[in-house]
């Protein structure tokens, strides 16, 4: 049975996914604008490859830390968060080029798996994936 820090970490990422996608698809008709501002004619399958990109490696790495017991993928899950919260911190630096309900759904998603991350480093969810090894 998986420990209670993996559901949790499960359910929360499986959240900012969900969140993030949405706010990819959102956020669509603004990512066309900015390339079209800077001399790009976007393609479409691109684009929308761009949109779920970053949710399928998500789902990926969740795959290899809560069903396979990858303590690797904890760690790759822990750093590209940990590079999306820095990412986002440097973006509300920078002028604004997104739509306050976009930021707003991007600091909720990054809060949220900040959250699923710090369950891979709670005690139950250390040993049992030390349990995958023994």
């Amino acid at each position: 049975m998986r420990p209670r820090s993996i559901r949790l970490f499960e359910l929360s990422l499986w959240l900012a996914l969900a969140i993030d996608l949405a706010n990819n698809l959102a956020a669509w008709n603004a990512m066309v604008a900015t390339l079209h501002a800077h001399g790009f004619a976007p393609n479409p399958l691109l684009l929308f490859l761009a949109c779920i990109a970053s949710p399928v490696v998500g789902l990926i790495l969740w795959y290899a830390v809560a069903r396979l017991r990858s303590s690797a993928a904890k760690w790759i899950m822990m750093i590209l968060v940990v590079a999306g919260a820095a990412g986002f911190v440097w973006k509300l630096l920078t002028p604004p080029d997104a739509h306050r309900v976009t930021l707003i759904a991007a600091a909720v998603a990054e809060a949220i798996k900040v959250f699923a991350v710090t369950r891979l480093f709670t005690r139950d969810s250390v040993a049992w994936l030390k349990g995958a090894r023994g």
